[in-house]
């Protein structure tokens, strides 16, 4: 790749949030930005761009996804996510070893078409890893052109251990249900390190981190190792943290004391680990986290599909902690659109103050978006804004379109009336991956053909092992909603 100039567009940069150039120009030498601003000048030889209709952002980041959940989006209505998980990973449990590579290309395509440039996987394999299967991953990660970390989820507790089972004890009968396929840790450990070596760094844009699933999932001893690795190897960790009611329970047991102060006193506040959800967090919790400057990633469009709760981003935010925005997994959002993440994330918040002065604006969401989710990938010193040095991850949105007609707020209509669909072309690392609306790197009507076979392999009677927890599983959960608890992450 040469010298390429997007001439005169209009472009947000990212840094400061707010900030607003027209008539500005970006310069590209090969995968970064060289230089930005009105008085940017093609040097001879430069391709340009013309941007005078073109709208230039600092490319979506996803910072919580998860790739096998792409082909199982709408399968699953009205489960609230302590019984949902149990449905969906049944299904996927019935899953051929292609369908790991299919489902992470549809979904890169899927984030690409609408402006996310970059997105962390948080992996997850049935019946357990494999070193081929995370190798199909990031082929397809590496097809697709994306920006992309793979977090492999690890756990060396059984299931009923990370269940509140002192609220109600599970029947001896399905406690080898409950409690899944024992986890094997020095084999998985081995493979993610395998992978790590393989594609850590590749292109310049894939990465590997460690995905501890939950601190309940986790033991303290495996949390430890976690964190000596990941200093050792120089690469982040990204868990899921009190996603739901039912999980402060299961802290309760097993620590006696709230989750962060738990993790605090292992050391991992400290560490370079992100964690997606946080919604049933105490004040202490939320104040622990901004006095450790924690980074977490906020998913509201699926912790509403799945009935989480309202994670006090508010109060996070007010504590300093950095926030990124994710869509979790197709599956509990049933898309991949981070502009609708962004809207999301601008609306429920208000639901949960009164106080209108505290209602953040689109720059602040639109942060969140873009630096926020560089933060929680560990990758803000090179992704996030629009400045000389960065990547040249960029996204070009047509102006002429029904989001920006007529124009009256820039950032208040890219996060609030854009839904993707204005995405004119899309820049990773400084390759086109996106020209004229159509992905230029993945034949989608052959995937599509693909997926659709797929589908079709899938046994009839897969949901067979749900419904044998079923009925534990609802009780528990009946239980523990029951419980009362100083959390207000509910309306009702």
């Amino acid at each position: 790749m040469g010298l390429l100039c997007i001439r005169d567009a209009t472009v947000v940069p990212g840094t400061p949030p707010g900030a607003v150039l027209e008539r500005a120009s970006i310069l590209i030498d090969g995968a970064r930005i060289a230089a930005v601003g009105p008085q940017v000048v093609p040097p001879p030889g430069a391709e340009i761009l013309e941007g005078r209709d073109l709208i230039a952002i600092p490319g979506l980041v996803n910072a919580h996804t998860h790739s096998i959940r792409t082909v199982q989006r709408g399968i699953c209505e009205n489960l609230p996510l302590d019984l949902w998980l149990a449905w969906i990973n049944a299904h996927a449990l019935t899953f051929p070893r292609e369908a790991i590579y299919l489902s992470a290309l549809a979904g890169a395509t899927e984030l690409l078409r609408g402006g996310t440039t970059a997105l962390l996987d948080h992996y997850k394999e049935f019946p357990g890893l494999s070193v081929e299967g995370m190798d199909a991953v990031m082929q397809a990660y590496e097809q697709a052109g994306i920006r992309a970390a793979l977090a492999p989820e690890l756990r060396d507790r059984p299931g009923t251990e990370a269940l509140p089972t002192h609220l109600l004890p599970p029947p001896p009968e399905l406690r080898p249900r409950l409690d899944g396929r024992p986890a094997d840790v020095e084999a998985d450990l081995a493979a993610v390190e395998t992978i790590c070596q393989r594609w850590h760094g590749r292109h310049g844009r894939l990465q590997v981190m460690f995905g501890p699933s939950a601190p309940e999932r986790c033991t303290d001893a495996f949390w430890r190792r976690l964190a000596e690795r990941s200093r050792a190897l120089g690469i982040g960790m990204h868990t899921h943290l009190l996603e739901t009611k039912l999980q402060t329970f299961s802290a309760q047991r097993l620590y006696g004391v709230p989750t962060l102060r738990h993790l605090d006193a292992l050391g991992l506040l400290d560490a370079q680990v992100a964690f997606a959800h946080s919604i049933w967090l105490t004040d202490e919790e939320i104040a622990l986290l901004g006095q450790r400057r924690g980074r977490i990633v906020h998913n509201p469009v699926a912790n509403l599909r799945v009935g989480d709760g309202i994670a006090a981003v508010v109060a996070l935010h007010e504590q300093g902690v950095s926030i990124g925005l994710g869509t979790d997994g197709a599956a509990s959002n049933d898309r991949l659109n981070m502009f609708e993440v962004l809207k999301q994330a601008g609306l429920l918040h208000r639901a949960t103050t009164w106080d209108y002065h505290r209602w953040l604006g689109a720059a602040t969401i639109l942060h969140w978006g873009t630096m926020g989710g560089a933060r929680a990938l560990f990758l803000e010193d090179r992704i996030g804004t629009l400045e000389p040095g960065k990547a040249a991850d960029i996204v070009l949105l047509r102006r002429r379109s029904r989001a920006f007609e007529p124009l009256n707020d820039l950032l208040v209509q890219l996060v609030y009336c854009e839904d993707g669909s204005s995405v004119e072309a899309v820049l990773v690392a400084g390759r086109v991956v996106v020209r004229g609306g159509r992905l230029l790197t993945v034949d989608e009507e052959a995937l599509y053909r693909e997926l659709e076979a797929f589908r079709e392999k899938i046994p009839a009677d897969w949901a067979r092992p749900f419904h044998e927890v079923r009925d534990y599983l609802d009780r528990l959960y009946q239980q523990a909603m029951a419980e009362p608890t100083p959390i207000r992450a509910l309306l009702t």
